[in-house]
């Protein structure tokens, strides 16, 4: 996990980063106590290469409040460009369903960020208009960022 944690161009576009050693050891322990809380709604996962078992990025899913999840991710320049990103989106989609009942998933991505913008439309998540529903979370880095919002699965 270090290896992208502190990589300044993995993390340009993020809240975060590039850590230190000790700045990713402290995300593994809270993340570690938010997962162990029940219900968790706090999930950070590794995205797991499956051939090498190597942890090439990490993806997370935060309720924000009730019925409206925000959706993160990065993964490690070693395996940008191969469909990680997508699968992993693909997969966190699938497993928030069951996990947030009826929730709005969104994500805050830079303007300049369009692959990650893609991802997500790839993956069912359309531009929001309205952004007022986001402001508390569109603050530092994140002021200037596009919303893409995915709406239930349940139909609402």
């Amino acid at each position: 996990m270090q290896e992208y944690a502190a990589d300044p161009e993995v993390t340009r576009h993020l809240r975060w980063g590039p850590n230190t050693r000790a700045e990713t050891l402290r995300f593994l322990r809270r993340a570690m106590e938010a997962a162990g809380a029940s219900p968790a709604r706090q999930l950070d996962l590794a995205v797991v290469e499956r051939q090498s078992r190597r942890v090439r990025g990490g993806l997370g899913l935060h309720e924000r409040a009730p019925g409206r999840v925000e959706i993160g991710y990065c993964l490690a320049r070693a395996v940008w460009g191969l469909g990680y990103a997508s699968e992993a989106v693909e997969s966190a989609v699938r497993f928030a369903a069951g996990q947030f009942e009826s929730a709005e998933l969104f994500g805050l991505v830079a303007p300049e960020n369009v692959v990650s913008g893609r991802v997500l439309v790839k993956n069912g998540f359309e531009r929001a208009v309205d952004l007022a529903p986001y402001a508390p979370w569109m603050n530092g880095l994140c002021s200037t960022a596009l919303v893409f919002r995915r709406r239930p699965s349940s139909g609402s």
